[in-house]
């Protein structure tokens, strides 16, 4: 791993996200509109909850085949993921891996000083940082 390499060299800005009042409807949506397989659920304060994947999702609709209007209105805060896997920008590269093979993640929310999200790291970007000069 290079040395001296940080998240925030290498993290894409922006995260795709959900108040924690959002319906399973509103975070479905938002994931589809965005193109992403997971969204972050934040707090009115806009500090990082939580996330929902497809996964979350596949296993709420099979536990509950053919109750269309009770899945898509239950709570993202139901259904979601309360222990993402995160890091800090200033996290040397390495530090994103070993989070994210803590969590048996492709990816880890980059978190500001407040908690808030910021970004987004993942196994594709670390393999690009060791290809790159």
């Amino acid at each position: 791993m290079p040395k001296g390499r940080k998240v925030k060299d290498h993290m894409t800005m922006g995260v795709a996200q959900v108040p924690m009042t959002a319906t399973v409807r509103d975070a479905i949506r938002e994931m589809v509109d965005v193109g992403v397989h997971g969204i972050a659920v934040v707090s009115d304060a806009g500090e990082l909850v939580g996330v929902v994947e497809e996964e979350d999702f596949m296993r709420l609709i099979l536990d509950r085949w053919g109750e269309w209007d009770e899945i898509l209105g239950a709570s993202v805060e139901e259904v979601m993921n309360p222990e993402p896997p995160v890091v800090e920008p200033e996290d040397p590269l390495i530090r994103a891996l070993e989070v994210m093979r803590e969590h048996d993640a492709t990816r880890a929310f980059v978190v500001g000083c407040e908690g808030n999200p910021v970004g987004v790291i993942s196994v594709t970007d670390v393999l690009s940082a060791l290809t790159s000069p």
